[in-house]
Protein backbone atom coordinates (compact mmCIF):
# COMPACT_ATOMS: atom_id res chain seq x y z
CA UNK A 1 0.00 0.00 0.00
CA UNK A 2 2.80 2.43 0.80
CA UNK A 3 4.30 1.90 -2.63
CA UNK A 4 0.99 2.66 -4.31
CA UNK A 5 0.30 5.73 -2.17
CA UNK A 6 3.60 7.39 -3.04
CA UNK A 7 3.97 5.92 -6.49
CA UNK A 8 5.58 7.86 -9.29
CA UNK A 9 5.28 6.36 -12.76
CA UNK A 10 8.59 5.40 -14.35
CA UNK A 11 10.73 2.56 -15.66
CA UNK A 12 13.87 0.99 -14.25
CA UNK A 13 17.24 2.52 -15.14
CA UNK A 14 19.53 0.05 -13.39
CA UNK A 15 21.86 -0.31 -10.41
CA UNK A 16 24.78 1.88 -9.27
CA UNK A 17 27.37 0.95 -6.65
CA UNK A 18 29.23 3.32 -4.35
CA UNK A 19 30.41 4.14 -0.84
CA UNK A 20 29.95 6.99 1.60
CA UNK A 21 33.01 7.93 3.63
CA UNK A 22 31.77 8.19 7.19
CA UNK A 23 33.44 8.65 10.56
CA UNK A 24 34.94 5.33 11.72
CA UNK A 25 34.31 3.53 8.43
CA UNK A 26 32.46 3.55 5.18
CA UNK A 27 28.95 2.74 4.11
CA UNK A 28 28.84 0.69 0.92
CA UNK A 29 25.61 1.14 -1.02
CA UNK A 30 23.66 0.13 -4.08
CA UNK A 31 21.21 2.47 -5.81
CA UNK A 32 18.35 1.15 -7.90
CA UNK A 33 16.99 4.13 -9.79
CA UNK A 34 14.06 4.74 -12.07
CA UNK A 35 14.61 6.27 -15.47
CA UNK A 36 14.18 10.03 -15.66
CA UNK A 37 15.18 13.07 -13.69
CA UNK A 38 12.57 12.92 -10.90
CA UNK A 39 12.10 14.02 -8.27
CA UNK A 40 11.36 10.49 -7.04
CA UNK A 41 10.35 9.30 -3.58
CA UNK A 42 13.34 7.97 -1.65
CA UNK A 43 13.28 4.43 -0.27
CA UNK A 44 16.18 3.51 2.03
CA UNK A 45 16.56 -0.17 2.93
CA UNK A 46 18.45 -0.89 6.17
CA UNK A 47 19.74 -4.48 6.30
CA UNK A 48 19.77 -7.07 9.06
CA UNK A 49 22.88 -8.01 11.01
CA UNK A 50 23.90 -10.81 8.66
CA UNK A 51 21.57 -10.35 5.68
CA UNK A 52 23.39 -7.71 3.67
CA UNK A 53 22.36 -5.23 0.96
CA UNK A 54 22.86 -7.65 -1.94
CA UNK A 55 20.66 -10.40 -0.45
CA UNK A 56 17.93 -11.61 -2.84
CA UNK A 57 15.19 -10.19 -0.59
CA UNK A 58 16.61 -6.67 -0.81
CA UNK A 59 17.46 -7.05 -4.49
CA UNK A 60 13.85 -7.93 -5.36
CA UNK A 61 12.43 -5.20 -3.14
CA UNK A 62 14.79 -2.58 -4.61
CA UNK A 63 14.22 -3.50 -8.24
CA UNK A 64 10.45 -3.72 -7.78
CA UNK A 65 10.27 -0.35 -6.02
CA UNK A 66 12.52 1.30 -8.63
CA UNK A 67 10.21 0.02 -11.37
CA UNK A 68 7.37 1.72 -9.46
CA UNK A 69 9.27 5.03 -9.53
CA UNK A 70 11.26 4.98 -6.28
CA UNK A 71 14.88 6.04 -5.94
CA UNK A 72 16.05 3.09 -3.84
CA UNK A 73 19.18 2.95 -1.69
CA UNK A 74 20.31 -0.19 0.11
CA UNK A 75 23.46 -0.22 2.17
CA UNK A 76 25.68 -2.23 4.50
CA UNK A 77 26.39 -1.10 8.06
CA UNK A 78 29.76 0.44 8.88
CA UNK A 79 30.47 -2.53 11.16
CA UNK A 80 30.40 -4.77 8.08
CA UNK A 81 33.18 -2.76 6.41
CA UNK A 82 35.29 -2.71 9.58
CA UNK A 83 34.67 -6.36 10.49
CA UNK A 84 33.31 -5.48 13.93
CA UNK A 85 29.94 -5.88 15.68
CA UNK A 86 26.91 -3.58 15.97
CA UNK A 87 26.96 -0.98 18.73
CA UNK A 88 25.38 -2.34 21.93
CA UNK A 89 22.54 0.20 21.90
CA UNK A 90 22.31 0.38 18.06
CA UNK A 91 23.04 4.13 18.14
CA UNK A 92 25.84 3.61 15.60
CA UNK A 93 23.44 1.87 13.25
CA UNK A 94 20.82 4.61 13.71
CA UNK A 95 23.57 7.07 12.75
CA UNK A 96 24.34 4.95 9.67
CA UNK A 97 20.72 5.27 8.54
CA UNK A 98 20.81 9.04 9.08
CA UNK A 99 24.10 9.34 7.16
CA UNK A 100 22.63 7.45 4.20
CA UNK A 101 19.41 9.49 4.19
CA UNK A 102 21.33 12.79 4.47
CA UNK A 103 23.69 11.76 1.66
CA UNK A 104 20.90 10.90 -0.75
CA UNK A 105 18.73 13.88 0.11
CA UNK A 106 21.43 15.84 -1.72
CA UNK A 107 20.62 13.84 -4.87
CA UNK A 108 18.66 16.09 -7.22
CA UNK A 109 16.47 13.19 -8.39
CA UNK A 110 15.08 12.68 -4.84
CA UNK A 111 11.92 14.28 -3.45
CA UNK A 112 12.91 15.34 0.09
CA UNK A 113 9.29 15.27 1.24
CA UNK A 114 8.66 11.62 0.33
CA UNK A 115 10.92 9.33 2.35
CA UNK A 116 10.17 5.69 3.07
CA UNK A 117 12.42 3.68 5.37
CA UNK A 118 12.45 -0.13 5.23
CA UNK A 119 14.43 -2.18 7.70
CA UNK A 120 14.94 -5.84 8.48
CA UNK A 121 15.41 -7.39 11.91
CA UNK A 122 18.29 -5.56 13.66
CA UNK A 123 17.77 -2.72 11.17
CA UNK A 124 14.17 -2.29 12.30
CA UNK A 125 15.36 -1.79 15.89
CA UNK A 126 17.99 0.74 14.80
CA UNK A 127 15.32 2.57 12.83
CA UNK A 128 13.36 3.16 16.06
CA UNK A 129 16.29 5.08 17.57
CA UNK A 130 15.38 8.29 15.71
CA UNK A 131 15.58 7.82 11.94
CA UNK A 132 11.92 6.75 11.75
CA UNK A 133 10.95 10.39 12.43
CA UNK A 134 12.19 11.35 8.97
CA UNK A 135 9.90 8.97 7.12
CA UNK A 136 6.41 9.33 5.73
CA UNK A 137 6.18 5.56 5.99
CA UNK A 138 8.15 2.65 7.41
CA UNK A 139 8.30 -0.99 6.41
CA UNK A 140 9.42 -3.39 9.14
CA UNK A 141 10.65 -6.70 7.76
CA UNK A 142 10.72 -9.35 10.50
CA UNK A 143 10.91 -6.98 13.47
CA UNK A 144 12.40 -8.32 16.71
CA UNK A 145 10.55 -8.73 20.01
CA UNK A 146 10.32 -11.13 22.93
CA UNK A 147 8.97 -11.24 26.47
CA UNK A 148 11.89 -9.11 27.73
CA UNK A 149 11.70 -6.49 24.98
CA UNK A 150 8.16 -6.39 23.67
CA UNK A 151 7.06 -5.12 20.30
CA UNK A 152 5.28 -2.20 21.97
CA UNK A 153 8.48 -1.24 23.83
CA UNK A 154 10.92 -1.65 20.93
CA UNK A 155 8.68 0.04 18.37
CA UNK A 156 7.15 2.68 20.69
CA UNK A 157 7.72 5.56 18.20
CA UNK A 158 5.15 3.97 15.89
CA UNK A 159 2.48 4.29 18.58
CA UNK A 160 2.93 8.06 19.06
CA UNK A 161 -0.44 9.67 18.18
CA UNK A 162 1.23 13.09 17.77
CA UNK A 163 3.51 11.83 14.98
CA UNK A 164 1.37 9.65 12.74
CA UNK A 165 3.07 7.71 9.98
CA UNK A 166 2.19 4.72 7.88
CA UNK A 167 3.77 1.50 9.12
CA UNK A 168 3.73 -1.86 7.40
CA UNK A 169 5.00 -5.08 8.91
CA UNK A 170 6.07 -8.24 7.07
CA UNK A 171 6.65 -11.27 9.31
CA UNK A 172 6.03 -15.00 9.33
CA UNK A 173 3.43 -16.39 11.72
CA UNK A 174 6.22 -18.60 13.09
CA UNK A 175 9.05 -16.06 13.27
CA UNK A 176 11.65 -17.21 15.82
CA UNK A 177 12.63 -13.63 16.74
CA UNK A 178 9.23 -12.11 17.46
CA UNK A 179 6.03 -13.43 18.95
CA UNK A 180 3.48 -12.44 16.32
CA UNK A 181 0.75 -12.29 18.99
CA UNK A 182 2.49 -9.16 20.31
CA UNK A 183 2.03 -7.48 16.94
CA UNK A 184 -1.61 -8.54 16.70
CA UNK A 185 -2.36 -7.03 20.11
Amino acid sequence: AVFLALRASSSYAGVEKGAIKAPAGRLDYLVDAPRGKGPFPLLVIAPAKQLLMDAPLFDKLAKGAAKQGYFVVRFNWRFVATGTQPSPDLSGEATDIDIVVDHFLQERRVDRRRIVLAAKSLGSRALMRGPEKRAKAVLLLTPNCDSGQTFRQLYAPLFDPDKPRTAHIAISANDPYCDVRQIYS
